[in-house]
Parts: structure tokens; sequence; C-alpha cells
């Protein structure tokens, strides 16, 4: 435990533990734990403990088996939940309506555009729709090496069309080819045969979203939690994802920031109590930037998202024009449905040594298990 980092936290959960992890990471899952896993997506254990600091793990065990540090991205992203049967926690009901500009939709196809196209280390997805043109980005531990794009579902449920880029392993989009490919697919002029176009993803998903977005002047981006660059000459403050760092990060598409300064509007949700993700946000031009604080939802802020249920309008609003800082402050009150909001929040107090405030929340909250603090010593 040398290279243990100076500020720690434990985690222990003795009551049945939910661990979300990847199709492909839970091929490397110790043999006693392979029967746990439920369509490559959830472990289920008894008990887990981890110890680390904050974004970064040094050991995992599981029903008192180690895992490999692979499985670090899961707990840096927030992915650990604990299940208690919690009280049921406040519905604040539905979202107001909201009036929709008006816009006109017409079929859009593309003959010459490949349903799909492999290249290297990626694969493009297309979709074809109406003249609404999403373009999505996987995000960090996806792993995908064939299915469907990021966000497939639910933009083609809205009729809109859909280019999705899908990575084999989590390289941030640095491959030479995939730059070649995207540039050429601007150059035939796919993205001016689309009356709206929105770049779209999350953690690196949202620096993909960015990043491209240049070969579109004019359009949305979207993103929550994006890294803005990983070049450690540019970002040396970050050092959450080593593989993404030792990208080459020379040549284009190297800063998200600067390429997404063409863009007509830069929607980023994050949360500001994460120092890295402000220090990324930091970097963006204030021009053309709506930056929707989370607060407390962590660097994952898609999955607290899904789990207060208002992933689907959040993005509705964002793709058609109609999100602004009062209504996604509508939006994130509902935060308070998530657990993942409560374990934040206490996260951010044991930080800071305000142990009342931490008494208080235990007392308020006493059938979820939160994180406690290793001694230093």
């Amino acid at each position: 435990m040398a290279d243990t980092p100076p500020r720690l936290f434990a985690f222990t959960a003795t009551r049945p533990t939910f661990i979300k992890v990847s199709q492909e990471h839970s091929k490397s899952l110790p043999p006693t734990h392979k029967r746990l896993v439920k369509a490559g997506t959830v472990l289920h254990a008894q008990e887990a403990t981890l110890l680390g600091s904050y974004g970064r793990v040094v050991d995992i065990q599981v029903d008192g088996q180690k895992l490999p540090l692979d499985f670090q991205y899961i707990f840096m992203t927030d992915w650990v939940r604990v299940e208690t049967r919690p009280r049921p926690l406040k519905d604040s009901g539905p979202l107001a309506p909201i009036s929709r500009p008006p816009f006109a939709y017409r079929p859009v196809e593309v003959p010459w555009m490949p349903r799909l196209t492999e290249l290297s280390g990626n694969l493009i997805h297309y979709r074809p729709g109406n003249n609404l043109l999403v373009v999505s980005f996987d995000h960090h531990g996806a792993g995908k090496k064939s299915g469907s794009p990021w966000a497939e579902k639910f933009v083609t449920e809205q009729g809109w069309s859909l280019l999705g880029v899908t990575s084999r392993a989590s390289t941030w989009f640095r491959a030479r080819d995939l730059h070649a490919a995207m540039a050429g697919i601007a150059e035939r002029g796919f993205f001016q045969l689309f009356d709206r176009v929105v770049f779209i993803g999350a953690s690196m998903g949202g620096y993909g979203a960015s990043a491209f977005s240049s070969l579109c002047p004019g359009a949305t981006v979207v993103a929550t939690s994006p890294q803005s660059t990983l070049d450690p000459r540019l970002a040396p403050w970050d050092g959450r994802y080593g593989g993404g760092s030792r990208q080459d990060w020379n040549g284009r598409f190297g800063d998200a920031a600067a390429e997404a300064a063409a863009a007509g509007q830069v929607i980023i949700a994050y949360d500001p109590q994460v120092p890295e993700d402000q220090l990324h946000v930091s970097r963006y031009g204030t021009h053309n930037l709506l930056a929707l604080r989370a607060h407390y939802l962590g660097h994952a802020v898609v999955a607290s998202f899904l789990e207060m249920k208002v992933l689907k309008p959040f993005m509705l609003e964002c793709i058609e024009g109609t999100m602004t800082q009062d209504r996604f402050a509508a939006i994130v009150e509902r935060r308070r449905r998530a657990l993942a909001f409560y374990s934040n929040l206490y996260l951010h107090a044991q930080r800071r040594g305000r142990t009342g405030f931490m008494d208080r929340l235990r007392g308020a909250m006493p059938d979820i298990e939160f994180w406690s603090r290793v001694p230093q010593g």
C-alpha cells in the first residue's frame, strides 16, 4: 500500500451490493464471481470493500477476493450503489410542460452513407431519419466491439437521424483513421443535409462531441462531465484516466474546448464539486456556453439523471433547443430522489471535515449505507 494516495476513503458494504460493470470487463472477473454476473452488466455481492482517494481506487475486494484494478473506472464514475431497502424518496411530480419551437420535420436519406463503417479502433454507425441529426459518442469504459451507438434507442424513437461513433477501447477517439473518416464525411457535405445538428456525449463521449463539432460549425453540443482534453500539456491536473493521457494528442481534435468555439451553443451539465470537471468546463469559451451545474451528482451525471428519471426530458430539451437555466433547475431539483445525491453530499462533507452535517445526514437517511473516512495517521 505504499502508493496509497494521502487523502483516503474506505467503503464497506455488508448488505447486498450492486456494482455496475461492462460486458468487456466482466470477462476478467475471478472465476468465483462469474456466476454472479447477470447479463454481463451487474455484479451482485454480499460484501464489498474498496480503499482509495477521491477519484482513484487502490484496492477492491468483493466477498473477500481482490478484483483487478481495471475495475476502478466503475468507482471513479460513481457506479457503486448500495441496495439497503432505503425509504422511498420524495417524488417531485411531473415536470411542467414546455412550449416547443416549431420545426418542420422532413425525411432525409443519404444513399452514399454506409450503415456501418469499421475502422481500426472505432465503428461509425448511421441510422437514417428526419432532418434533425444527432451525432453521439461512446463514454469511457464502453469498450464495445459491436452493437449499438450511445443513445440509439432514444434518438430513433424521436424519428431523428443518428450518426454514432463507438469504440473498441477507451482511447478518447484519438485514432487517425477515425479523424480522416469523420473529416471525409463532413467534406462530402453530409452535415449540410440536415437543418439541425446536435453532437452529444458523456465524459469521454463529451470530449468527442465537443472535439468533432468543429466539423459542423454552428451545431449544438450537449455534453455531461466532458474532458476538454487529456493532453498533459494542457490538462496536467487530470490524472484520472491514464490510458487516455497516454494517447497521441498532437494533431487535429486534440483540444475539444478550442474545437467547440465554432459551435452555435455548447451545453454542459456537470458537478462543480468534482475539481477536474470544473477545471475542464472553465477551459471552454463563454460566448456560446450554457453551463448547467448539477451539484452533488458526481462525475456520472448521466447515471444520476437515469436514477432520477430525468435523462430523457433533459436530452429532449437540449436537443430541441429549449433548455435554459430555469428549466434545468426544475430538472435537477429531482436529485433528492437519487441515492447518488446523498452519497456525493456525504462525500463532500467528509472531505471538508463537516462531521456534524455527516451525522445529521445519517440521521435523516438511516437506511442508506454511507462512505466512511479512513483515519489518517
